[in-house]
């Protein structure tokens, strides 16, 4: 007989998932790709998680990528200061 698969508990692997993509250095390369619903999900996760810095981090990343019609713009640096939009608040 053959021996039965252990199926991964979904706890552990969403801690593993959010542990591995907690890093820097994978949001600002990703970030800017995810919709704003998937960055929203992914920030949950992260503070499911623990990960408050993560979830921050890739917020900032995905925003610094969003145009003035997405939900989470926060003007750039060549936007004078008083056309930028209020920062999103934290998921």
């Amino acid at each position: 007989m053959t021996e039965a698969k252990r199926s991964p508990d979904l706890h552990e692997s969403a801690a593993a998932f959010a542990r591995t993509w907690a890093q820097g250095e994978l949001a600002d390369e990703v970030a800017t790709a995810l919709t704003c619903d998937e960055a929203e999900a992914l920030a949950e996760l992260f503070h499911a998680a623990g990960l408050q810095d993560a979830a921050k981090t890739w917020m900032d990343s995905h925003a610094a990528g969003d145009y003035p019609e997405d939900r989470h713009y926060r003007g750039r640096e060549d936007t004078p200061a008083e056309d930028a939009p209020e920062p999103a608040p934290a998921p």
